[in-house]
């Protein structure tokens, strides 16, 4: 019992169709998803992703004309808001299917409906009225059903004869979190804020068999009204639909949607092993409902070593319809505060994730982790790295993408020193899926919709040495699972002492805030000395790849401890970059030229040469840039 679809010969053929649903669709509206169609029925009404936010304002529909009955030519109706994209019926009705929407409006409704859940979509005459969903609509005062019909309800509903329904007597114009269930063919949930009672529950017998469509979501508002009446012919029950014109402002504010598929919960949990004292997957956005201690306390037990606090969250600020999103750590008695260099910070952040890493020492024994929220951040993972004889041997924040376009380029590499033992390898960052991804995996025959080409979206795959994680597995990323979301890896592995090469390979541009390697072990002089037994001389090796565009990785190695620096020089003999000017112990190792300046300006394509100088050596190298 809803607005009429666009889409009818269309939706005909993809009914029954297969599709790709993903467990979790998470949307917190930094940018819209290619899951989502907008739905713009007039030529009034506008609509916004704005800073982590989904606006719709509905503007003076028909110009303030009069009203009528809606029929079968369409006529009358307006229209703002989103749905399943191009409104498919994606979701089977034997899925177990949960949706929430944190959502407010922000004015009275003028003469039409408005609301968000699960349903089938129809036109009119309406027959089928399938719909688990919040619905608030107003009747024009002209009407004399006018009174009976402007309502504020939880509505389960099957056909034109059963329902089951509840009267809401709180203000939709407050942000509340809705929650819609559906249990397969066994029962159907309305649920409200953090009440684990359900406002509405139905099942079979409520509703004289199961809801026997498959359906999609919808968020809108318009200016249709909905009247329950009688076919004066048949005497049998129908709904007879009326459009209204007006002039004024009807909007609405989403902060978030997510819907799961099956059984899917957020996170999970990973016993101590190694290094790793805590390991919390916890990817999950708190509802708003309540603001205070959020996740924890987690406990661990450390034994005085080297301790390393890896969080990765996400916080947004929704431009004065809330209060921005914040999200603080506590860590026993220690609080380190709200608006902090050490926290999430709506107004700061502006949606953008971060890892907070706290590098500090704990006296032995066991400890406890919490975080406190503040409206609806995000918090990806808690994780905790301690050993008596550890060390952090790579601490690196890029919060960079790799380069358009990139084909397993190899991106990032980093050297490190450790001995024997057990490394744990942190990489936070997220991926985008393909450009114009659907919900689709068969083609179009009317060549409308794009064919999903899953070359297309951001993936990351990582090596350690010879080691190879491969793409598209639990240590990689993989933009067609993560949909811009946030993720993060953690790679316990054992190695050998002495130097090692981790690597980051990209598809397309992936994003990495952070990558941390922390070694059970840290170096001793024994693996420093095995080291140099291998390394006879200074090297400057061929940089790769060569020519290059837009970076290069440049490799060298020392025999004994030296002070190295590494400069890049133009045709001229002038200076170009200083890349390292440090003290170094006796090893391998590999520094990236990213091709810019000094100032940060990309340089021009050519020839460049790259210098050595370690204690008393000089090695030069050439390298080619290519446009």
């Amino acid at each position: 019992m809803r607005k009429i679809v666009f889409f009818i010969g269309l939706i005909s053929f993809l009914h029954a169709q297969t599709y790709i649903i993903p467990d979790l669709q998470r949307d917190d509206f930094k940018n819209l998803k290619t899951w989502w169609s907008v739905n713009v029925s007039g030529t009034n009404h506008t609509w916004a992703v704005n800073n982590g936010y989904f606006i719709g304002n509905l503007i003076n529909p028909l110009d303030g004309g009069e009203g009528g009955q809606f029929l079968e030519d369409e006529y009358g109706m307006e229209n703002i808001g989103f749905s399943t994209a191009y409104l498919m019926h994606v979701y089977d009705k034997n899925d177990t299917i949960e949706m929430i929407i944190r959502v407010r409006t922000l004015n009275d409704l003028p003469p039409g409906s408005r609301g968000w859940g699960l349903w089938r979509s129809e036109s009119v005459p309406i027959t089928i009225n399938q719909a688990t969903w919040f619905i608030e609509q107003t009747a024009d005062s002209v009407y004399p059903w006018a009174s009976t019909e402007s309502w504020w309800r939880a509505r389960i509903t099957r056909g034109l004869q059963y329902e089951k329904r509840a009267e809401l007597t709180f203000s939709d114009q407050q942000w509340h979190t809705y929650r819609v269930v559906r249990f397969a063919k066994q029962y159907y949930e309305l649920y409200v804020d953090d009440d684990p009672t359900p406002v509405v529950y139905a099942d079979t017998t409520d509703l004289g068999g199961i809801l026997n469509e498959d359906y999609g979501f919808d968020c809108w508002n318009d200016n249709l009204v909905y009247y329950h009446t009688t076919n004066a012919n048949s005497g049998n029950d129908t709904v007879e639909v009326y459009y209204n014109g007006w002039i004024g402002t009807s909007s609405y504010v989403v902060d978030y949607v997510e819907i799961k598929k099956g059984l899917y919960k957020y996170g999970h949990s990973v016993a101590p092993q190694g290094a790793v004292r805590l390991r919390e997957v916890i990817n999950e956005i708190d509802n708003g409902v309540q603001n205070g201690l959020w996740k924890g306390p987690y406990e661990f037990t450390v034994g005085g070593g080297p301790c390393l606090i890896l969080a990765t969250g996400k916080a947004e600020e929704l431009d004065g319809y809330d209060d921005d999103d914040d999200l603080k750590i506590v860590l026993d008695s220690t609080d380190f505060g709200f608006d902090s260099p050490r926290s999430w910070n709506g107004d700061v952040d502006q949606g953008q994730p971060k890892t907070i890493i706290i590098d500090t020492v704990l006296a032995p024994g066991t400890h406890q982790l919490s975080f406190y929220s503040e409206v609806t951040p995000i918090l990806y993972d808690a994780t905790v790295l301690e050993s008596p004889n550890g060390e952090v041997v790579v601490n690196q924040t890029l919060n960079e993408s790799a380069p358009v376009g990139s084909v397993d380029y190899l991106w990032k590499t980093f050297n490190f020193d450790c001995d024997s033992g057990q490394i744990a390898i942190y990489i936070s960052g997220n991926a985008d899926e393909e450009p114009g991804w659907n919900y689709r995996n068969y083609p179009d025959p009317y060549g409308v919709l794009p064919d999903i080409d899953s070359t297309d979206d951001d993936e990351l795959r990582i090596m350690l040495d010879d080691i190879d994680y491969g793409w598209g597995t639990d240590s990689a990323f993989m933009g067609n699972t993560l949909f811009g979301d946030s993720k993060t890896i953690l790679i316990m592995q054992n190695v050998q002492a002495g130097n090692h090469t981790l690597k980051l390979y990209a598809n397309e541009t992936p994003t990495v805030y952070n990558v941390i390697v922390y070694a059970e072990n840290k170096p001793t002089a024994s693996s420093v000395e095995q080291k140099t037994s291998i390394i006879k001389d200074y090297s400057l090796g061929a940089n790769y790849p060569n020519p290059f565009n837009p970076s290069t990785v440049i490799p060298f190695a020392i025999p004994e401890q030296a002070t190295v620096r590494l400069e890049i020089f133009d045709i001229m003999g002038r200076s170009v970059k200083e890349l390292v000017n440090k003290k170094y112990a006796a090893g391998k190792y590999s520094v990236v030229w990213d091709g810019k300046d000094a100032r940060g300006r990309p340089t021009a394509s050519g020839l460049y040469f790259c210098r050595l100088k370690a204690n008393n050596r000089l090695l030069v190298r050439k390298i080619i840039k290519m446009q």
